[in-house]
């Protein structure tokens, strides 16, 4: 029995480490479109890869996903590709949560 993602889009940072792959996996079993962010085009590419082996839409944008701006940008640049997001999660192993500051901004 699924959880309900069947048809939903995800996007996730850090898509290529342990944890973002693991996370992308999990969201693929359960047939949701998967928007996937990275900076190591090569790990990047096999994740997809495997994913879509699965039959699971995938498409990939290249950005640092330790920097803020790059990974505004390529939410935006997926958003373009699919019109929505349902879900968003940053895997960036080593990654840590901030409070938003006034120089944050909308991602649109």
């Amino acid at each position: 029995m699924g959880s309900g993602f069947a048809g939903k889009v995800v996007f996730i940072t850090g898509a290529a480490g342990r944890a973002g792959s693991a996370t992308a996996e999990a969201f693929a079993v359960e047939r949701a479109s998967l928007g996937l962010i990275d900076g190591d085009a090569r790990a990047l590419a096999a994740v997809a890869d495997h994913l879509r082996l699965q039959g699971v839409r995938v498409e990939t944008v290249i950005a640092d996903p330790s920097d803020l701006t790059s990974c505004k940008a390529a939410i935006g640049t997926l958003l373009d590709i699919f019109d929505r997001v349902d879900v968003v999660i940053a895997a960036r192993e080593g990654a840590s949560i901030r409070a938003p500051s006034a120089a944050d901004r909308p991602l649109t």
